[in-house]
């Protein structure tokens, strides 16, 4: 839960397999794309108790946090979370306590580098949050489930979450290379052969857009012969064009 890879149907390094995934499964909980980073730990409120990741060296690897709520058995939901999250987290990853928080800006000030989130809410409210250092991207850190909803203690079995009905709903996923701008002569004029050069310098990061909205950059790669992208980067699709 703190990687926010791959939004096509998996995200990079998690899956529906993961220990975190597994955890949030079925719960009701959704994840919310809108907290992938330090930035948007900014418009979590809280209170919220924490938990920190902390590696065989000793470092803190990563966070959970999760929200302070009598009604939803929030000491039974932190353990089980830190734990599945400490498990993706690579052996040696042990869970240690840490002093809750009054909201997300508080826990973000826990890092002194980037971070990657992972944040499920119920639609109203984040209630769970992963986060993990970037520079830890891909590299063994905690990563986030693509897939929502196994059993979070204290939060209701059966329920549907507000997105629930719209998970299988197919999206469009297109690789942009580059634009350009060429007046109507210019195109009449095209034949086979003909070179159209683009916006963009060789080695640059290509877009990933899902329905035309600008979400992530990548690298182009090769798979049995085929084109794919390998993510590398998680925009704000409201901070671009």
């Amino acid at each position: 839960m703190t990687d926010a890879d791959t939004q096509t149907s998996t995200q990079e390094g998690a899956g529906a397999g993961s220990p975190v995934a597994n955890l949030v499964a079925g719960s009701g909980l959704v994840p919310e794309p809108g907290v992938i980073d330090g930035a948007g730990l900014a418009t979590v409120t809280g209170p919220l108790l924490t938990s920190d990741l902390v590696g065989a060296g000793g470092s803190v690897v990563g966070s959970v946090a999760v929200l302070d709520d009598p009604s939803a058995e929030p000491d039974a939901m932190a353990q089980a979370m830190a734990q599945a999250a400490a498990t993706e987290a690579g052996p040696g990853t042990e869970v240690r306590p840490a002093d809750p928080v009054a909201d997300g800006a508080e826990l973000a000030a826990r890092f002194a580098t980037p971070v990657t989130v992972a944040a499920f809410g119920d639609g109203q409210r984040i209630r769970a949050l992963v986060v993990t250092p970037a520079d830890r991207r891909g590299g063994g850190g905690p990563a986030a489930p693509a897939t929502p909803p196994a059993v979070v203690p204290g939060i209701p079995i059966g329920g549907q979450g507000p997105l629930d009905k719209l998970i299988n709903v197919s999206l469009d996923v297109s690789v942009e290379l580059g634009r350009t701008r060429v007046t109507l002569a210019e195109v009449l004029d095209y034949d086979v052969g003909s070179v159209v050069e683009l916006d963009r310098a060789a080695g640059a990061p290509v877009d990933i857009r899902v329905n035309g909205t600008l979400l992530a950059q990548g690298e182009v790669v090769l798979i049995d012969d085929e084109y794919a992208v390998r993510v590398t980067a998680i925009l704000d699709p409201n901070a671009g064009p």
